[in-house]
């Protein structure tokens, strides 16, 4: 009977969480979320190209240097769908396949929880609860990162932890799935290694006297996995990390977080971001309500040592378990703050893989105020996170008012979006723009960010005067493509009398699909001057 009633408890969590992580899902813009146009292009990457990026592809997407994992594990579904439905709805089922995985991570809470407070279904169910309902975990899971699977594998590690101190024996299976679990960790996300490394640590220290049985079931296929992973990075890539292709976009990100204020300020942004961040890393939310966390988190800073020292008097033997969980957050938390010694990145969902220890501290520090009153306790959680979850919505910024996707809603005049010139010089005059070319290879490229969908887009118009070229090209790139490809470019005779003309461009693209950076190159000449009055996208 009590397995009956755990088991319909979760299906119903599962399914309150599906619900609301799919409201995100459905009502956040497509690309809207953090990185997730750089995720969804490493997708797109592998269908079109068959192999993982490479430095030699002059890769252009920020999300490059990430290891595979989460992206095969896509990649079929892009398979299927591309140029078989819009992007919007493929985007939208992606984003399903992350919900998927957000429900594997509460699996393993409930068995996580069960395991190490086994007969306490209060505690239990308030850990599922306070994992399944927080609100960043919410949103991570109904948008496209690897972030959610980042922390499944988290809490999984931690499952095994406790398995290792909860058991009395660890069969080589056991073994063989820490061994799986590591191998993808080092396959999923650079700030998971660390937690890696502890993890294997503690399987070691509990299994020295079958040190046979570890080396042979868990450290060999880690150590072979993670190695031929690093070995490939530093000859594709040229470092072992792959981190090349990260540097390249965040130069200017860097602060000194030694310095007492800085690292304040990046504590503080961390914090929020942790409990509910979202969309471009601005919509959150009302200020009051991270007030009102922050004076929670005092509550639990003085319950919980209490509540320690009430486990350890009474069971012992849990107490050294729920240290280790503790300690997995410490480690997660020091390899979030070393990651960003170098680049600034105060971002709180790279300790989502660490939250069953932050929901194990706050129900174990609340539990001392409820331990009378039998189910206070979960409910109480429930109708916090209730409220967090209702102010988070209303403040999601469902527009998406960034208008990084580019339609034909409006024409855009692109003259002064941040286009940048290779080998000459790019400046304002009065109100037009001049492109002054040194080198014959010279030509002016969008920005980056510039992401064209190939169903609304149809032409592109320049309005130009030259006295020196005679032919304009313009070339696009589809995403996931290497480069910009011979087929995909347009090329029209220009007039060289000094004198405005309007070009009009049609660029006949496939359908459903996007195309990133534009690119105007311009021959006849090796040097010369070309003036624009607009560059518009239609």
């Amino acid at each position: 009977m009590k397995n009956k009633v755990d088991a319909i408890f979760l299906i119903l969590i599962c399914g309150i969480f599906l619900i609301v992580a799919n409201i995100y899902n459905f009502k956040t813009e497509k690309f809207a979320a953090p990185d997730e146009f750089g995720h969804f292009e490493y997708i797109r990457f592998l269908n079109n190209n068959h192999h993982f990026p490479t430095l030699t592809n002059k890769t252009s997407f920020w999300e490059a240097h990430q290891p595979p994992l989460y992206y095969l594990f896509l990649s079929p579904v892009d398979l299927v769908l591309k140029n078989q439905i819009s992007i919007d709805n493929e985007v939208k089922l992606l984003r399903f396949c992350s919900s998927f995985l957000g429900i594997l991570s509460i699996i393993f809470v409930f068995l996580t929880a069960k395991l190490l407070f086994k007969g306490k279904r209060t505690i239990y169910y308030s850990l599922t609860l306070a994992y399944s309902f927080w609100p960043m975990f919410l949103f991570i899971s109904g948008v496209l990162n690897n972030d959610v699977l980042a922390n499944l594998l988290g809490i999984i590690m931690i499952y095994f932890v406790v398995r290792l101190f909860v058991c009395e024996s660890f069969a080589n299976l056991d073994l063989l799935f820490c061994g799986i679990i590591s191998s993808m960790a080092f396959l999923t996300k650079l700030t998971l290694y660390p937690a890696v490394l502890f993890f294997l640590a503690l399987v070691f220290w509990k299994n020295r006297r079958n040190f046979k049985n570890f080396l042979k079931f868990t450290l060999s296929p880690a150590v072979i996995i993670c190695f031929a992973w690093l070995f490939r990075n530093l000859i594709f890539v040229g470092d072992i990390f792959g981190l090349e292709y990260a540097n390249k976009f965040w130069k200017g990100q860097h602060r000194d977080l030694w310095d007492f204020d800085n690292f304040i300020t990046w504590l503080n942004e961390l914090v929020k971001n942790f409990v509910g961040v979202f969309g471009h890393a601005n919509i959150g939310f009302d200020p009051k309500y991270y007030d009102y966390f922050f004076y929670f988190l005092i509550l639990i800073a003085i319950l919980l040592p209490i509540s320690l020292f009430l486990i350890w008097k009474k069971q012992r033997e849990k107490f050294n378990i729920i240290l280790i969980i503790f300690l997995f957050f410490v480690v997660t938390f020091l390899t979030t703050f070393y990651y960003s010694l170098d680049n600034y990145q105060p971002q709180g969902r790279y300790l989502l893989p660490a939250l069953f220890s932050v929901t194990l501290a706050f129900v174990l520090s609340l539990n001392i105020l409820f331990s009378k009153a039998k189910y206070i306790l979960p409910i109480f959680i429930l109708v916090i996170l209730v409220l967090s979850n209702r102010n988070a919505f209303k403040h999601i910024d469902w527009t998406n008012n960034h208008k990084e996707i580019i339609s034909n809603d409006e024409k855009y005049n692109l003259i002064s979006k941040k286009w940048i010139a290779r080998y000459g010089k790019w400046k304002k005059n009065n109100k037009n723009y001049v492109l002054d070319i040194k080198k014959k290879n010279s030509f002016l490229r969008s920005n980056p960010n510039l992401r064209l969908d190939t169903n609304l887009v149809k032409s592109l118009s320049v309005n130009l005067k030259t006295a020196e070229f005679k032919k304009l090209k313009v070339e696009y790139r589809y995403i996931g493509d290497k480069d910009f490809l011979s087929d995909n470019s347009v090329i029209k005779k220009i007039h060289n009398d000094g004198k405005w003309h309007a070009y009009e461009f049609d660029l006949n693209l496939r359908k459903n699909d996007l195309v990133q950076i534009v690119r105007l190159n311009f021959s006849g000449s090796k040097k010369g001057k070309v003036e624009f009055k607009k560059i518009e996208i239609d």
